[in-house]
């Protein structure tokens, strides 16, 4: 694929047959010093004699199990049309078709990819995307500090966007006919997006859809973040002075430790 490598797929036929990506890192592998930090982009294309597997399962985001894994930031692609071998300079993108970008709920602590699968819809002409984002502490933890600003998950959900922006042509997607969809925390993350400035400025998305939620609710909207960050941190035994100490504890502690932190303080709140 121009741009991007060569990739393997899956081929369906239910209704009508489409092609199945389900694999993409649209950013790389929060590391130890960008755990919180918005996602660095993912590094492509890949070599031309290596074959870049789309077809496997992803892993969802970390969210208090051992099935799941902070290298996450993974999307998959649903199409039914595919314009033809995009390496190739001769191929034109024409009749390209709205894309559906779908964000999943799960008030900001669970939910992932597999659990939507796009069959009903790729009875029509339609690309869709499903994106995942980091959740709970991970995604969402604020000190209101340089290292850790807060809402990197939404930082995801942007530059998920991007991706779409610069590669869903490849896929018989329409960059300029991009639909968000979510339903409940996906219904807030739609809200939050109609106001991020860098999806407006950039042009994003074009239409909005929010099912079941909103990004007015409680459980949405925290008014006290920097507050409830050191409580979590707290409560997950990091020290709390000098700072360089905080940031080296929350950077460094188990996702299993810090989800069970977010647990202990959401009974407390």
């Amino acid at each position: 694929m121009g741009g991007y490598g060569n990739l393997s797929t899956s081929w369906y036929e239910p209704r009508r047959p489409f092609y199945s990506f389900r694999y993409f890192h649209y950013a790389a592998k929060p590391t130890y010093e960008t755990r919180f930090l918005p996602p660095v982009p993912s590094n492509y294309p890949y070599p031309d004699d290596e074959i870049y597997n789309s077809i496997d399962l992803p892993p969802g985001c970390a969210q208090g199990n051992d099935k799941v894994l902070e290298d996450c930031l993974i999307l998959s692609v649903y199409t039914p049309y595919f314009p033809g071998n995009a390496s190739d300079t001769s191929t034109t993108f024409e009749n390209l078709l709205p894309v559906m970008v779908w964000i999943h709920g799960g008030t900001f602590v669970s939910g992932q990819s597999i659990l939507y699968e796009p069959n009903t819809f790729m009875a029509h002409d339609v690309v869709v995307v499903v994106i995942q984002y980091r959740l709970g502490a991970l995604g969402y933890l604020t000190l209101d500090t340089e290292e850790i600003p807060g809402n990197a998950g939404m930082a995801d959900q942007v530059e998920a966007l991007r991706w779409i922006q610069k590669f869903i042509k490849y896929f018989g997607g329409n960059k300029d006919n991009v639909t968000v969809v979510g339903e409940s925390a996906g219904a807030a993350s739609v809200g939050f997006l109609l106001l991020c400035p860098q999806a407006r400025e950039e042009r994003l998305f074009h239409n909005a859809i929010a099912e079941s939620g909103s990004m007015l609710t409680e459980w949405a909207l925290d008014r006290n973040t920097t507050k409830h960050g050191y409580r979590i941190a707290e409560l997950a035994g990091c020290p709390l002075e000098p700072y360089a100490d905080l940031l080296h504890c929350l950077r460094s502690i188990d996702q299993l430790a810090l989800r069970n932190a977010q647990k202990a303080f959401s009974k407390e709140d």
